[in-house]
């Protein structure tokens, strides 16, 4: 419950009474000053009952209810909360004697009761207090604890009660009650379209009714229509009474029917024309798929065949590190041999020439030697050779491992990208 309905239903700081056909409403002035400058200027001015009470027997208390459970919706104000501060927190018998002395001349909710006289005749006599009828009184303004709603109605009847709401917001200026009562019952109409054909008898009753009666009605029917078109122009009552109530609101209703419909047809055409550019695009577009799995496969068969080729080219560059090792090796080896001959040679070009001065003959002996010397320098010679084609076939072994190695670092890198 909001906290201004609160102040309602308890009718506290009350100080005002409305006597709608008999119901009794107790209200603040402030509130409804706030709300209707009508009932500002009449009833907050009563002179009836002591300026207590404020008769609205135009209103029917059904009605009254809905309005005054719309006035008291949100929070308080600040002008109220004064208001309230300065109002006296008495009983309400106290607060309003000139309708507690009215009340003793009304029957409340019972039956009087019929008293024989001394004279032979008799009186009805009301056999409830006064305290009685102020609780009862108290116990129906309590009812009033559901506020306004903005629901769509959802029946006729509820149609005649918002259409009396909107009457009465009309009569009392109270324009926002005015325009919600208008939203609740042309929401009911377009519930009404929206459900189809056969529009219900109700329908065409209230539709009648209303755009016959009341003029603002007018436009946000006819846009109900419009919105609804292909149900209306199938009901031909409906369309007898829209062309009579606004001839040229129908007319143009029927011009934009036209254009509507050439502009749907064109719409059709490009939409026809949209889904065969989709049916294109996807066949397209399979066709892309399909070849890009193709050249996946392709780099994928490419990648394994660079994986295995660089296997091959690590095992060979290892195989071929082997060998450089045992070419490397070979070669200390044979340099060895060759620095040992070498110096074996000089040992024995030594011992020959000073075996050559202590001998000056021809001694087979010598001659022996000088042949040996001969042989040593062709081993010397043929050491050098051998040492020499190891170190070439070292440098080509290398060439051929870096060419190899550059070969595959290309042939990556132009997958890669």
């Amino acid at each position: 419950m909001g906290a201004l309905l609160r102040y309602l239903t308890t009718t506290e700081g009350c100080d005002l009474v409305i006597i709608s056909r008999g119901e009794f409403f107790f209200v603040h002035k402030a509130i409804i000053a706030a709300h209707c400058p009508v009932l500002e200027e009449d009833a907050c001015k009563s002179t009836f009952l002591d300026g207590e009470a404020y008769t609205l027997d135009a209103i029917s208390p059904d009605v009254l209810r809905k309005v005054l459970t719309f006035m008291y919706t949100g929070d308080i104000p600040e002008t109220f909360q004064s208001s309230l501060a300065a109002s006296a927190k008495l009983p309400l018998n106290e607060k309003f004697p000139a309708t507690d002395a009215f009340l003793v001349t009304l029957t409340v909710n019972a039956k009087p009761t019929t008293v024989n006289l001394n004279d032979g005749s008799s009186k009805a006599v009301d056999t409830m207090t006064n305290s009685d009828k102020w609780a009862i009184l108290m116990a129906k303004q309590a009812l009033m604890k559901d506020p306004y709603d903005t629901l769509p109605c959802k029946n006729s009847d509820e149609v005649f009660l918002e259409l009396n709401i909107y009457l009465v917001a009309k009569q009392l200026e109270i324009n926002p009650l005015k325009k919600i009562a208008m939203q609740k019952i042309v929401a009911w109409f377009e519930n009404e379209l929206g459900a189809g054909l056969p529009l219900s008898e109700d329908f065409h009753a209230w539709a009648g009714c209303i755009l016959r009666a009341y003029e603002d009605f007018t436009k946000p029917f006819f846009g109900l229509c419009a919105a609804h078109l292909p149900v209306v122009e199938k009901d031909s009552a409906l369309t007898s009474l829209l062309e009579k109530c606004n001839p040229n609101f129908w007319e143009m209703m029927m011009c934009v029917r036209t254009q509507w419909k050439n502009e749907l047809t064109e719409q059709r055409h490009e939409l026809q024309k949209s889904k065969e550019q989709i049916v294109d695009l996807k066949t397209i577009t399979k066709q892309q798929m399909a070849a890009a799995a193709d050249l996946e496969k392709a780099y994928q068969t490419k990648t394994e065949f660079l994986g295995k080729s660089l296997s091959l080219a690590e095992g060979r560059r290892e195989a071929a590190q082997t060998m450089v090792q045992q070419l490397e090796n070979l070669t200390r080896s044979l340099q060895d041999d060759l620095l040992k001959e070498k110096a074996h040679t000089l040992r024995l070009k030594e011992n020959n020439a000073q075996k050559q001065k202590k001998l000056q003959t021809n001694d087979p002996s010598v001659q022996k030697l000088q042949k040996e010397v001969e042989d040593l320098k062709r081993l010397v010679i043929n050491k050098e050779q051998a040492l020499e084609q190891s170190k070439a076939a070292n440098h080509k072994v290398k060439q051929e491992l870096r060419q190899e190695r550059d070969r595959l670092r290309t042939e990556f890198a132009k997958f890669k990208k």
